[in-house]
Order: C-alpha cells, then structure tokens, then sequence
C-alpha cells in the first residue's frame, strides 16, 4: 500500500511540473504574441496622431481663412466717407 501511494505522489508531482511546463510555454507564447500587437498598436497610434495633427493644423487654416475672409468682408463693406 505504501508503494502505491508513494507512486501516486511521484505520479502527480511530474504531472503537475508538466502542467507547469506548459503552462509558462503559453505565458511566454501569449507575451511574444502581445508584444507583437502592441508594436503594432503603437505603429497604429503614431499614424493616428499624424493623421489628427494634420488635420488640426488643416482645421486651423481653413478656420482662420473665414475669420480673415469674414473681417475682410466686414471693412470692405464698411462705407468710406
């Protein structure tokens, strides 16, 4: 009966370092594939901020060319006298 038990515990411990084996082959599978996703992510990220910036500054300039064409109006229609 002893035998039997003592098989049983070494039995369960290699199974359970198996477990443990795979288990850190996983985590480090799922790191590698989440490092990949956020180098991709930031690649993402630094065309959005691009993009947003070139839009901005496109925003400003049409935003200050109807100010500008908006007062130019204004003094052009002012009577001169």
């Amino acid at each position: 009966m002893k035998g039997n038990a003592e098989e049983l515990i070494y039995n369960t411990k290699i199974s359970c370092e198996s477990m443990v084996d795979d288990l850190n082959m996983w985590k480090n599978e799922l790191r590698n594939r989440h490092e990949g996703l956020l180098s991709r992510v930031r690649w993402l990220d630094s065309i959005c901020y691009l993009f947003m910036g070139s839009t901005s500054i496109y925003f400003i300039f049409l935003f200050s060319s109807w100010i500008f064409s908006f007062f130019n109006g204004l003094v052009t229609s002012l009577p001169v006298g």
